[in-house]
Formats: structure tokens, C-alpha cells, sequence
């Protein structure tokens, strides 16, 4: 992540949007959100 120029945030917050969208196209419910949101 360094390398990329990323921050410490910015990496966490990348990687938690790829989960979310790794879970919705997994046909799986978030962790903090509706499936119907």
C-alpha cells in the first residue's frame, strides 16, 4: 500500500470498499447494512 502512495486510511477504506463489493457480488449481506439498502 505504501508503495502506491496510499495512506494507512486510504487503504483500509479501499480495502473495505473491494470487501463490500466482493460481498455483493457474492450474493452475501453486509455487515452493517440491509440487503434491500
Amino acid at each position: 500500500a505504501a508503495e502506491a502512495g496510499l495512506s494507512e486510511e486510504e487503504t483500509q477504506k479501499w480495502f473495505k470498499q473491494r470487501l463490500a463489493q466482493w460481498r455483493r457480488s457474492e450474493g452475501l449481506p453486509s455487515e452493517c447494512r440491509s440487503v434491500t439498502d
